[in-house]
């Protein structure tokens, strides 16, 4: 397909607009357990700003999707599904055979006891950052409609979670600083004393 330019504008002028106000910035992507139903099970993910912690906990989300789905509000599908927590939405998706229903709740000031279901035909269903949960979760779930669905294909369906490779290793960062730091001192240390040593003795 040919695209005709006019007046002397590129030929992508009019596409690929961005919201003026709108800054990317990355987010990580954390594992928030499982919620667990005698009619649904979802495995849970929170989604923050890199470096922030979520002052909504794992028991504070469980316990909200608990009660709307005794409110009746959640239709639990196949029974298995995601939820994903961000700041000011949660993402809850099921799946239905080959098909991925997702119901989105937004909310403001971290209060989900004030959440509300919202259009995703305005606010969209999923943003850049849950779609990479989602393409893990589809391969997860092409692999157990491949199998026999047996109760340990389902376990190994809901144990298959996405790992952010971005958090781990700023975790490990943090976690191994303290020490690397002290190697780092105590080699710098040695290295200074055998210096002196060596000129004293020369």
């Amino acid at each position: 397909m040919e695209f005709e330019c006019s007046g002397g504008m590129g030929r992508y002028s009019n596409v690929g607009k961005i919201s003026e106000d709108y800054v990317h910035e990355q987010r990580e992507i954390r594992q928030y357990g499982l919620f667990v139903s005698s009619e649904l099970i979802l495995k849970l993910y929170d989604m923050q700003s890199i470096g922030k912690d979520n002052t909504i906990t794992s028991a504070k989300l469980k316990h909200f999707l608990e009660d709307e789905l005794t409110k009746g509000n959640i239709e639990p599908y196949s029974g298995l599904g995601v939820a994903i927590l961000s700041k000011d939405t949660l993402n809850v998706a099921r799946w239905r055979d080959y098909i991925l229903h997702n119901q989105l709740y937004v909310f403001e000031n971290e209060k989900l006891e004030d959440a509300r279901i919202s259009d995703i035909g305005e606010e969209g269903s999923f943003c850049i950052f849950e779609l990479e949960i989602v393409e893990h979760e589809r391969k997860a779930w092409n692999r157990y409609l491949m199998s026999e669905k047996t109760e340990r294909n389902k376990e190994d369906y809901l144990q298959d979670m996405f790992i952010d490779p971005n958090f781990v290793s700023r975790k490990v960062i943090e976690e191994i600083k303290p020490s690397l730091l002290q190697a780092i001192e105590n080699g710098i240390r040695k290295a200074f004393m055998d210096m002196v040593n060596k000129n004293w003795v020369d």
